[in-house]
């Protein structure tokens, strides 16, 4: 269910813009945080709190079909870099 609903905000989003560059929010992903979380242009520890506003790392999943989604830090849901 979480992978088909994941599917369908990536179809109605459309974001994907190609890897972005440092501290650029308004493009792609720089980096895939799939263990940690996104923090400006990296990823830090899920536990540990971010200063950094923008930035162009990506929450990144791993959906049955081995397709990589990522969601910016804006929210945006977009296709892994």
């Amino acid at each position: 269910m979480r992978a088909a609903l994941l599917a369908i905000l990536l179809l109605a989003a459309g974001c994907y813009e190609g890897g972005g560059t440092g501290g650029d929010s308004g493009g792609g992903c720089c980096r895939c945080c799939d263990e940690g979380k996104p923090c400006g242009d990296a990823c830090i520890a899920r536990d540990r709190n971010c200063n950094q506003s923008g930035g162009c790392a990506c929450y990144c999943f791993t959906v049955t079909s081995g397709q990589t989604i990522a969601i910016t830090q804006d929210g945006r849901v977009c296709d892994g870099p």
